[in-house]
């Protein structure tokens, strides 16, 4: 898609969509946990620059992530997106 009237949604674009609208609203839930969309987009955000700083990664970059469901993989998937590297589920 190109031209004006086109739309890029990406994950990192779409999440910040609604953690703008419902920032207080749970984001996600994992055996009695919760986290909501302030919280995933404060630690997303925290992740994203610490994988971005001292050179560590650049765009493009696979990052390995090996982690059960719970909403800190959320917070890895969400802060690698916003980085411009790829999430690889490991």
């Amino acid at each position: 898609m190109s031209g004006p009237r086109s739309l890029a949604l990406t994950v990192s674009s779409a999440f910040a969509s609604a953690a703008v609208r419902a920032p207080s609203r749970v984001a996600g839930r994992f055996e009695g946990r919760e986290i909501s969309y302030r919280q995933l987009d404060v630690e997303s955000r925290r992740l994203a620059n610490a994988l971005l700083g001292g050179g560590r990664c650049g765009a493009g970059d696979r990052v390995g992530i090996l982690m059960g469901n719970r909403p800190e993989f959320l917070v890895s998937v969400l802060a690698v997106a916003r980085a411009g590297l790829v999430a690889v589920p490991l």
